[in-house]
């Protein structure tokens, strides 16, 4: 059901949300709606800061930390194309380290080619080496067609890092 409201988002937003919010299962319908949301933003902002309000008050009621954690990136990547600062709170917010950085490099992903400087940021949060040598690499590719010198930046920074990991 989320990925036929997903898909109707467009067309049938009314449709789209009746059948979000008829999915019995939270954690199905937490991702429904974020992607609901993410579809209407062009459209109808309003109506999809609502809906990934829902879903983020069905995270806060999900008791497992990986199933929250889970949910909250999915938001995360959602709200990212809007609002890169909203999404980063919500990234902030999971308790999990592994999984706090994971929805960072997502979040940072997303908003890569429109807000460089926030990815990078993003990326250099992240503690975990690995996660972000890997992180900036893909922030290089992204930019390396409007920010060359950017790109050369990010690559020689995790080159940096990776060479210290495997030392």
């Amino acid at each position: 059901w989320s990925r036929i409201a997903e898909a109707m988002a467009v067309t049938d937003p009314d449709g789209a949300e009746r059948i979000a919010l008829s999915i019995t299962d939270e954690h199905q319908k937490a991702y429904a709606l974020a992607d609901v949301a993410k579809a209407m933003v062009p459209a109808d902002p309003g109506r999809a800061r609502r809906l990934i309000s829902e879903a983020e008050r069905i995270a806060q009621l999900i008791t497992g930390e990986l199933q929250k954690a889970a949910i909250r990136h999915h938001i995360a990547k959602a709200v990212a194309v809007t609002d890169p600062d909203g999404a980063e709170r919500i990234a902030q917010s999971i308790t999990d380290e592994y999984q706090r950085a994971y929805t960072l490099a997502g979040v940072a992903e997303v908003v890569a080619a429109t807000y460089p400087g926030q990815a990078e940021r993003i990326a250099q949060s992240i503690t975990d080496e690995h996660q972000k040598a890997q992180l900036l690499g893909l922030i290089a590719k992204a930019v390396a067609a409007i920010n060359p010198s950017l790109a050369r930046q990010l690559i020689a920074e995790a080159k940096r890092i990776a060479q210290s990991i495997t030392g």
